[in-house]
């Protein structure tokens, strides 16, 4: 479990889960992406997010890497089947956790990209169902850098109180 650095956020969900997915099926994800091809990386605008809610535009200064889509039921009845006993019902209440979505976001970070700015994850509604937690897996090693920052979506209010969530 990763303890969020902001006393608001101590009832939020996040931990890290090593070895959700083997080497070799990391290897096929990215050979997958590497098949359908890369394009520019762009941002989703959820719910909440006024005029912006529902579109998709690039914007290098925001998210700087390269992504691929790929659909698939099958991975994510997978991932949820081995994820499922490490998440608590009480995180999403008073909903129900039901699934993972079969949209998986796959970005690829190349020498020179900025990668992310600060940012809120999304929510999205599929089905009639709302999305309530990110899952975020690392498909590879041998780099240098790819933590994902907890901070306050304040700067001021953050004072370098940030916890790394570092990939391994």
């Amino acid at each position: 479990r990763v303890t969020p650095p902001m006393r608001e956020d101590a009832d939020k969900t996040c931990f890290v889960v090593a070895g959700v997915l083997q080497p070799e099926e990391c290897a096929s994800l990215i050979v997958r992406c590497d098949a359908a091809g890369w394009a520019e990386a762009a941002l989703e605008y959820g719910l909440g997010s006024g005029d912006l809610a529902g579109e998709s535009v690039v914007r290098v200064g925001l998210r700087d890497s390269d992504r691929c889509m790929l659909f698939d039921e099958a991975l994510a009845r997978t991932l949820w089947d081995r994820l499922r006993t490490t998440i608590s019902e009480s995180a999403f209440s008073p909903l129900r956790p039901s699934k993972l979505n079969s949209c998986f976001r796959c970005l690829r970070y190349s020498q020179g990209q900025a990668g992310f700015a600060k940012h809120i994850d999304g929510r999205c509604v599929v089905d009639g169902e709302i999305s309530r937690l990110t899952v975020q897996l690392y498909l590879n090693d041998g780099f240098e850098g790819g933590a994902t920052r907890l901070c306050h979506a304040d700067d001021a209010q953050d004072a370098g109180r940030g916890v790394d969530v570092i990939p391994r």
